[in-house]
């Protein structure tokens, strides 16, 4: 890692912190949001998840930011995949015995 350059985005960031501490306290009680909600997926939830449980899961995440319609992307995975292999392996990378990796 360079670590000049990390302490140069950090510091970066951390001035970015100081003049917008407005929006990065509101960005940040959002993304708390989202992790209090996650938490809520036990195993069992996992196992039994609908197509609404699956899109509330997913909507949320960074990387479904760049599809307007997010409905139609989750609505897709579901048909691709089926429900029933969502939810076992949604199960398994969570509360899976393998390595992180091999989940």
């Amino acid at each position: 890692m360079n670590e000049k350059k990390y302490l140069s985005y950090l510091e970066r960031y951390h001035q970015w912190l100081i003049t917008h501490q407005e929006k990065a306290t509101n960005e940040f009680a959002e993304r708390e949001s989202h992790v209090n909600e996650m938490r809520k997926y036990d195993k069992a939830r996992l196992q039994k998840m609908t197509a609404d449980d699956v899109y509330n899961l997913l909507s949320p995440l960074w990387a479904m930011g760049m599809w307007g319609n997010k409905h139609y992307k989750i609505d897709n995975l579901i048909e691709t995949n089926g429900i029933e292999l969502i939810r076992t392996q949604f199960a398994n990378l969570l509360y899976g015995k393998d390595s992180l990796a091999k989940r």
